[in-house]
């Protein structure tokens, strides 16, 4: 079994956890609570400020999320949103989502436990829900 680590986070919470790669799509089906999953591509062009060993190591940063969550209503509260710089946030995927790293080779493989001490460090409350604020 190989397991995929990562950062899950949802309006209510924040917590490492682990999916089984080996299950394909359902494992992050089961964790997100969806039907269809994605993972944005922008993120692969947005690194987290400060973490210089992610632009000289060639792996990026995935965030799959529900792709389908913007349909339901009510539409799920933002979990990852973008830094305006102006102290001000806008809003990019709403549901739950899980951050991995994608491989050179395109798989999804676990951060390290610094690189995802890195992300926590981008983790803030907005409107009263856990968000991931990139810039």
């Amino acid at each position: 079994m190989r397991n995929v680590k990562g950062l899950y986070i949802s309006p209510d919470c924040v917590k490492v956890c682990e999916v089984d790669a080996d299950r394909g799509c359902e494992g992050y089906y089961e964790l997100l609570g969806c039907e269809m999953i994605e993972a944005p591509e922008h993120w692969i062009d947005t690194l987290i400020p400060g973490t210089v060993s992610l632009e000289s190591s060639g792996d990026y940063f995935d965030i799959i999320c529900d792709e389908e969550a913007c349909c339901h209503e009510p539409v799920p509260a933002c979990t990852v949103a973008i830094d305006n710089k102006d102290g001000t946030a806008t809003p990019w995927i709403h549901g739950p989502c899980f951050v991995c790293k994608s491989s050179d080779d395109g798989e999804w493989v676990s951060p390290t436990d610094d690189e995802i001490a890195a992300l926590k460090r981008h983790i803030a409350v907005v409107n009263g829900r856990f968000t991931l604020v990139v810039k």
